[in-house]
């Protein structure tokens, strides 16, 4: 997603929804070996400045509340990084919105899930004055037409990152043995972490 719609260089911007999820906190980190910028929106939670906290400290140039940008607008709400040119959707619904009230000229709304089950928000002005476009991504249809030489520069230039200890991952680990506990545990709210199951 960081690759494929918009060429970004230093000095970018990047706003996203759901920015505490494991896509969110990779690609602030991402973002931030680039050198671009993100703007970071999250749900309100009962651990709300932890969850801040941990994502400037990997990277996340604006971190806030989706009801703080209602509240106190674009502007105020992001710090004057300026017009982003790639945002990243997956939550949907009023979320979106504030998402593409972020986007400059010609940016790109880029979608790729739907947790609040509703369709997006876009404002006209952003469609008609900043001539924003809507994409989706799955990742599904990108492996099957991506070429397995793609595939493979892409894991093993994450899989380095990971190794040199320059992209973490929060991950849970949960043998398969407990297979109905780790499914438990995956569908709680507001969890920062994702549980891998191990085989042995």
């Amino acid at each position: 997603m960081l690759e494929d719609f918009v060429a970004l260089k230093a000095g970018d911007v990047v706003v996203q929804n759901a920015a505490n999820s494991m896509v969110g906190q990779t690609v602030i980190q991402l973002c931030k070996l680039k050198g671009v910028k993100t703007i970071n929106l999250v749900r309100a939670r009962p651990d709300l400045g932890a969850t801040v906290d941990y994502l400037k400290s990997i990277g996340g140039d604006v971190v806030v509340p989706e009801e703080y940008v209602a509240e106190v607008g674009v502007n105020k709400a992001f710090g004057g990084l300026g017009d982003a040119k790639l945002g990243l959707n997956a939550v949907g619904g009023s979320s979106a919105l504030s998402v593409a009230r972020a986007l400059g000229a010609n940016a790109k709304l880029v979608t790729y899930g739907s947790m609040s089950r509703r369709g997006s928000e876009i404002p006209a002005g952003a469609l008609i004055f900043k001539n924003i476009s809507s994409h989706g991504f799955w990742m599904t249809r990108w492996v099957e037409e991506s070429s397995v030489a793609d595939r493979l520069k892409m894991l093993t230039h994450l899989e380095g990152l990971v190794r040199d200890g320059k992209l973490k991952l929060l991950l849970e680990r949960a043998s398969f043995d407990d297979w109905n506990g780790a499914l438990n545990k995956n569908w709680e709210t507001f969890r920062d972490r994702k549980v891998v199951m191990l085989m042995k």
